[in-house]
């Protein structure tokens, strides 16, 4: 959710930008959890940069949730919001 997005500023002056989400297995089997995609995109919605971020879990049983939390630090400085998705293989 965009709410649980956001960027800072840390004391040193480094900018980081904080994700967080919730992954829910809403089927009926296990299923495996790909890497998740943080593509960086700046006011023209044109992508500058992007970042892959791993699960805490590779597999999740049936109705089973995680919550994937990262810090992203070197974030282009033309950034100005972040989509996420799935990484591709």
């Amino acid at each position: 959710p965009a709410g649980e997005q956001r960027k800072e500023t840390l004391e040193s002056g480094e900018a980081i930008f904080q994700v967080s989400g919730t992954i829910t297995n809403t089927g009926s089997q296990s299923a495996a959890v790909p890497d998740v995609l943080l593509v960086f995109k700046d006011r023209r919605d044109r992508a500058v940069g992007d970042w892959v971020v791993p699960p805490p879990k590779r597999n999740l049983a049936p109705g089973e949730t995680m919550q994937v939390t990262q810090a992203v630090r070197n974030i282009p400085p033309e950034a100005f919001e972040a989509k996420l998705g799935w990484a591709p293989n």
